[in-house]
């Protein structure tokens, strides 16, 4: 399992993100899109929550297909209702992905059958 976390500090305001106790960075997430040059965020609907999201996804979901295309999501649902401390497990990531793409389909094929009455 691995373990994402977030801390905040309350005087500075920096936020600093951890991968199984490691500094974890949006180095890789900038390639694919680069949302903010100021590193992650949480907390609110923004372009750090949104360059986090986009790193959690690529790390966990290891698609960057995917990752594009779910990370918008995932911050609305997650990472904007963050507080200064959060942590999330690979796991949980998956499970609201899995979800996610389950209700997306469903609903596709729900339009598609009213479509057709």
């Amino acid at each position: 399992m691995v373990i994402f976390c977030g801390r905040r500090d309350l005087r500075t305001r920096e936020c600093e993100v951890f991968r199984n106790g490691k500094l974890f960075s949006p180095a890789a997430s900038r390639i694919v899109w680069q949302h903010t040059p100021d590193g992650f965020n949480w907390g609110y609907q923004g372009t750090g929550p949104a360059q986090l999201a986009l790193a959690l996804l690529l790390s966990v979901l290891r698609s960057r297909k995917a990752a594009q295309m779910w990370h918008q999501e995932f911050k609305r649902q997650f990472v904007a209702r963050w507080s200064d401390l959060w942590v999330i497990t690979d796991e949980e990531i998956c499970h609201w992905w899995r979800t996610a793409c389950l209700t997306s389909q469903q609903k596709g094929e729900s339009e598609v059958s009213n479509g057709e009455d």
